[in-house]
């Protein structure tokens, strides 16, 4: 089974011109400890490929979920002809794999419409920015699994740059909120009342994985908000937890890796000691319908107020351990 174990994809898509002009353009090392902060996560092992240029026209020849978890689209990386003439001449491909479950990040662009990458019914309009400088960025959704997990992020840090590094501005464009699809929830917005939208994310239960941002996160090493970002659309949000003791990064189970890998809404992490949750693994636990410990802390992890809390809730308690001489797995539930 181990042998037949896929990990996330991740396909980066830039400007290889702006790259080479622009000093904070050239964002390979942010994504990169993007994908460091995703894999250190017990079980997980984020791949990255970046692709620029014409290279991109290979990427989405008979581009499959299979072949990539997830597409990604750096700031600006549409103001390149090359990536431009390989989006169009693909389009229905790319549409074909976001409808099939292939996940997409896009991040700032200066483009009048994202009509070329995004279906329509996930492609809200672009507008330019009518709020003034230092505008503070609100949460529409505070307890999105964007803001949440695997990182919490802080809003404060989230802030429009004076010292002259890198772009000075938070945004230029954004998401019109009145032209929102059904389809797509608001997460971060500024101006009056909210009106500009500056990062969107697919709905809950349907097939696509997208998240929309007129923020260049990349340019402004916002990483815990691209990790989170990248993570949701390269496995849709968490269902289920595994809980695994210190030391037993080993001790994988074929039950372990079924539930981990079937569907990519498991997640991994060391199991707390009673009221040691930190804040992201709290958000998870409120999250999950289905929490699974090691055999040897179940009867003890039961009686805790937390755990009682979860089952009364609806939630299951799992565990399960392997029989040798039955050849079997023995599970016990709660």
């Amino acid at each position: 089974l181990e042998g037949q174990v896929t990990m996330p994809r991740i396909a980066l898509v830039q400007d290889g011109t702006e790259v080479a002009r622009q000093r904070y353009a050239d964002v390979l090392e942010r994504f990169l400890r993007c994908r460091e902060q995703l894999s250190s996560t017990r079980g997980l092992d984020f791949s990255l490929e970046p692709f620029t240029d014409d290279r991109v026209r290979f990427l989405l020849s008979g581009i499959s979920p299979e072949e990539f978890d997830c597409i990604i689209f750096a700031s600006n990386a549409l103001l390149s002809d090359g990536v431009m003439r390989s989006v169009a001449h693909h389009r229905g491909e790319l549409r074909r794999y976001v409808r099939s479950g292939g996940g997409l990040l896009v991040l700032h662009q200066v483009r009048p419409s994202l009509d070329d990458v995004l279906p329509a019914d996930v492609c809200p309009r672009l507008v330019d920015r009518s709020s003034r400088p230092g505008v503070e960025v609100r949460a529409d959704a505070p307890d999105d699994v964007t803001l949440r997990y695997p990182e919490s992020v802080a809003l404060d840090r989230l802030a429009e740059r004076q010292d002259g590094s890198g772009p000075s501005r938070l945004y230029w464009k954004a998401f019109g909120r009145d032209s929102m699809p059904q389809k797509l929830r608001p997460v971060l917005s500024a101006g009056d009342g909210g009106s500009e939208v500056l990062l969107a994310r697919t709905v809950s239960g349907i097939p696509e994985r997208v998240v929309v941002a007129t923020v260049p996160l990349d340019w402004h090493g916002s990483i815990e908000l691209l990790v989170n970002a990248i993570r949701y659309v390269s496995l849709g949000e968490p269902r289920r937890l595994l809980w695994l003791p210190e030391g037993a990064e080993n001790e994988r189970t074929d039950l372990f890796l079924r539930w981990l890998y079937s569907d990519g809404a498991s997640a991994v992490s060391s199991m707390p000691g009673p009221d040691t949750m930190s804040e992201p693994e709290q958000w998870l636990f409120d999250q999950v319908d289905v929490c699974i410990v090691p055999p040897r802390q179940f009867d003890a992890v039961r009686n805790w107020p937390e755990i009682v809390a979860f089952v009364a809730r609806g939630g299951t308690l799992i565990t399960a351990e392997p029989v040798d001489k039955m050849g079997a797995s023995e599970v016990s539930a709660l």
